[in-house]
């Protein structure tokens, strides 16, 4: 079950992120997301804070 919402939530910012501005930064609502998702593997953060991570504004 919670993959499938994962999943869900993740297929909405791939099809809606990828069109909206970060705020008034140079990336999309798609791109900071995978950033923040990417830190928190790269400093071996568990896949709960990464999933948290990649979904923390929507």
């Amino acid at each position: 079950m919670e993959k499938n919402i994962v999943s869900k939530l993740l297929h909405l910012l791939e099809k809606k992120g990828s069109n909206i501005q970060y705020g008034n930064e140079d990336v999309t609502q798609l791109e900071h997301a995978l950033q923040c998702a990417e830190l928190a593997e790269i400093n071996n953060f568990s896949k709960e804070i990464i999933t948290a991570a990649l979904l923390h504004d929507i």
